[in-house]
């Protein structure tokens, strides 16, 4: 992963994206309702940076800091969109039931606050890359079968237009 990492840190700095490499090859994972369940491509990926965010500061990959609840620079948690949507619920218990189902299977991996609230997440049962905004951050759609395939198409600059106005596609081909 460590190839796909790097083309993908170049073609985000192409696309003006501030990628700060920090490697912390022995963090550990710290939330034990993902525990076991997050790719070893994602983890790897995590684990080479301290911070990736786009030039207007719009949209940022989650970091090392924001899943360990030590990134006092970010206004909104690592899970801000299922907190919100747990207070848009408005008490509903099968609502909420089905909003912490959806959250504890997709762990999300960036948010973006451009033209409203969005994220994009890996879906936890079978490693799918997904793209999801609001006001119903549960109705997702995929944009890669995976974290690493994602990696490699970001890297070749070749973005499935479900993610590439999260990622300003306009100088990446679809």
């Amino acid at each position: 992963m460590a190839v796909e990492v790097k083309s993908m840190f170049d073609a985000l700095r192409l696309l003006g994206w501030d990628v700060r490499p920090e490697s912390d090859p022995a963090w550990t994972w710290p939330l034990a309702r993902y525990a076991n369940r997050v790719p070893g491509d994602y983890l790897d990926f995590l684990r080479s940076f301290a911070g990736c965010l786009r030039s207007d500061s719009r949209a940022w990959f989650l970091s090392r800091d924001h899943f360990s609840r030590s990134s006092g620079t970010s206004p909104y948690s690592w899970n801000q969109w299922e907190i919100d949507s747990l207070e848009a619920a408005g008490g509903d218990p099968e609502r909420e039931r089905e909003i912490r189902a959806f959250w504890n299977s997709t762990l999300p991996i960036a948010l973006g606050i451009d033209g409203g609230y969005s994220y994009l997440g890996i879906c936890l049962s079978d490693q799918r890359v997904v793209f999801g905004r609001e006001p119903e951050y549960e109705r997702s759609t995929e944009v890669s079968a995976s974290f690493d395939e994602f990696a490699r198409a970001i890297g070749r600059r070749q973005v499935p237009p479900a993610a590439g106005g999260f990622l300003r596609s306009s100088m990446m081909s679809s």
